[in-house]
């Protein structure tokens, strides 16, 4: 229903009635557009991806941890010594000690501490890039709905047309012409109402699947209110609209991470270090016995053919790339920012002159009536004006879907999925 005032300020309520029954009578499920992104992320097996892809790396990151800690190892063993004069055997069993100074002094695990960061950002990019999707489909749906009841109403018209065209027929004031004229009016009007019938239902599929409805399932979308366009205040660009966008995180984290390996690079500079006790056997009839055995040392590595250098040249090279790949998807948000900004003044300007058009359409929508009664006005230009008066609607509707559309995608595309709520 679009309610107009003498100042052409306009709101736009798509509204279809306040409970709805199916066949069987049972209650269609009415949902709101959050509710649709509630069960579309439900739903989503690339979230369910990203989120096992975080728990991966955050097992990888609690693994990662012990490389820090002591290994130990138990060792057990004998052999046999085959003398000129004699022979005799050995055997023992030992506890081993095998601990990385590297990766204890370097904290290297920190580096998927990062990794797991960056992938819940990347699962909040897979959530925005349903979201986005799942608001084309559900302000879709309103449009078609829209569409379908400004057809509706239309014909209702013509069928009402129809019958005063047969009446002045019938008169002998009109002739037959003008009843076929509306005749054929009316068929095409009904075959529009069937085409944007179609398109709902095909949206309404896509959706339904996306959010866990099956074929059978009945359910309808909830209005969205769009306040004053004529008083509505345009988001104002600012660079901090995209410091908190998924992917800017994502790649945040990926560099932070990236950095962070240096830490395994200079981890292997450091020495290991290994000590191993226990209990040895001895048979040798020269010895002294059995003993007890303790042995402890580092391993430092001395030469090891430039290999520390060419990782930091890789690690370099990586950094660089992705720093390079964040500023390319920078420019790209803000040239994408910048072009829903600018559609969303466009858009409401748009309206603004399509409102005043709807207005005059309307006066001479009630006018073709009378003239055409009193013989002012033939069928066809009567017709015509009733045409131009749906299509003035239509694009009027158009306008407030495309207008919400880029509304919802900017507080989205900018992380404030919180704007939403006043949308219905």
């Amino acid at each position: 229903m679009l309610i107009i005032n003498s100042k052409y300020k306009f709101i736009l309520i798509l509204f279809f009635g306040t409970l709805h029954f199916n066949v069987n009578g049972q209650e269609v499920e009415r949902l709101s557009l959050q509710t649709c992104f509630d069960r579309a992320e439900e739903n989503s097996f690339l979230i369910e991806r990203s989120t096992q892809e975080a728990n991966s790396a955050r097992e990888s990151y609690e693994q990662q941890k012990t490389v820090a800690l002591p290994e130990i190892l138990g060792n057990a063993g004998g052999n046999s010594q085959f003398l000129s004069p004699y022979n005799f055997q050995q055997a023992w069993l030992l506890v081993k000690v095998d601990w990385s100074l590297g990766d204890l002094f370097m904290k290297t695990s920190i580096t998927n501490q990062n990794r797991i960061l960056a992938f819940e950002a990347q699962r909040e990019e897979v959530r925005l890039e349903l979201r986005q999707r799942i608001t084309i489909l559900y302000m879709s749906m309103l449009q078609n709905q829209v569409q379908i009841s400004l057809f509706t109403e239309r014909l209702e018209l013509l069928k009402e047309h129809l019958l005063m065209a047969q009446a002045l027929w019938q008169a002998g004031t009109q002739s037959e012409i003008d009843v076929l004229q509306t005749k054929t009016e009316i068929t095409r009007t009904e075959e529009q109402v069937v085409n944007v019938e179609i398109q709902f239902e095909n949206i309404k599929l896509e959706l339904g699947k996306l959010i866990g409805k099956t074929v059978s399932d009945s359910f309808e979308v909830l209005p969205v209110q769009l306040e004053n366009l004529e008083l509505q205040q345009i988001p104002v660009w600012s660079d901090t609209l995209i410091v908190n966008h998924p992917l800017m995180r994502t790649l945040d984290f990926q560099i932070i991470a990236e950095n962070e390996k240096g830490r395994n690079i200079r981890a292997e500079q450091y020495p290991r270090f290994n000590m191993q006790t226990g209990y040895v056997s001895d048979a040798d009839p020269t010895g002294e016995g059995n003993y007890w055995q303790i042995m402890g040392g580092v391993n430092i590595p001395i030469f090891r053919w430039g290999r520390s250098g060419y990782q930091k040249q890789q690690l370099k090279a990586d950094v660089q790339t992705l720093v390079m790949q964040q500023e390319e998807v920078k420019r790209e948000l803000t040239i994408h920012i910048n072009q829903v900004l600018e559609r969303l003044d466009k858009y409401r300007g748009l309206y603004l002159k399509q409102a005043e058009r709807l207005e005059y359409s309307n006066q001479a929508f009630h006018l073709a009536e009378i003239h055409y009664q009193a013989g002012l006005l033939t069928n066809l230009e009567y017709l015509a004006v009733q045409q131009r008066y749906t299509e003035t609607q239509i694009s009027i509707q158009e306008t407030m879907l495309r207008y919400g559309v880029n509304l919802v995608e900017f507080y989205v595309v900018t992380g404030q999925s919180e704007e939403l709520d006043n949308l219905y």
